[in-house]
């Protein structure tokens, strides 16, 4: 069974290529560009990771991380953060199991998904 990935990423160009890139790994991916359609759809989607994207290493900024990560049902799922933030490694502190620096490296993004989906 293929496993399933929930993209949110607010940067629709990027959003695409990452969707695009975990297709052609042989992925089933769900994308979402909002945290309200991220809510709306995290229960139907049943991902085996989350692939987040988080702009501000603030409560605000982290909040749907932690949220997700607080919540009994999908509290369990494998969080990867991207960000651009000059502190995002304080996100893994947070709510996320690994954070990627952005721009960054399809190879790494691909090897730290299948560490953490395969774990």
């Amino acid at each position: 069974m293929r496993k399933r990935v929930l993209v949110f990423e607010k940067d629709r160009d990027i959003l695409e290529v990452v969707n695009y890139v975990l297709i052609e790994e042989g992925y089933d991916v769900a994308g979402f560009s909002s945290e309200k359609e991220v809510l709306e759809n995290l229960g139907k989607e049943e991902p085996d990771l989350i692939l987040m994207d988080v702009q501000h290493v603030t409560p605000e900024g982290t909040a749907l991380c932690e949220k997700i990560r607080k919540d009994q049902q999908f509290g369990h799922i494998p969080i990867i953060v991207l960000s651009t933030h000059m502190k995002a490694s304080k996100v893994k502190e947070v709510c996320a199991d690994e954070v990627i620096g952005k721009p960054f490296d399809i190879d790494r993004l691909l090897e730290v998904i299948g560490a953490h989906i395969d774990a």
